[in-house]
């Protein structure tokens, strides 16, 4: 498995494995995986969640999982992407994108 992940991200050049906050908002805060346009949007793979409050990690989150507040977000995919999630964000919540 460690040669897989080590061929993968080598072979790919800009495929990365990043962790994204999900934005404190009614916009995020509340729904499912799959109501959130992430895959649509951005083409990123939600591979974990990190929940706080020791609900810890869930590892290949089911599309019916609702996120609560102060959830961590372990993507992978290509860097521009992961830039598009941060503006997704940042454009659902009117806020300006953190980088």
């Amino acid at each position: 498995m460690t040669e897989f992940l080590d061929e993968m991200l080598r072979a790919s050049g800009s495929l990365r494995f990043e962790e994204v906050a999900l934005p404190e908002s009614p916009e995020f805060v509340g729904r499912t995986l799959r109501d959130l346009p992430i895959r649509n949007r951005t083409n990123l793979l939600v591979v974990a969640l990190h929940e706080p409050e020791g609900a810890g990690w869930i590892y290949n989150p089911p599309p019916d999982h609702r996120m609560r507040s102060g959830t961590h977000l372990v993507v992978m995919g290509e860097s521009a992407s992961v830039i598009k999630l941060r503006d997704l964000f940042a454009e659902m919540t009117g806020r300006p994108s953190i980088m």
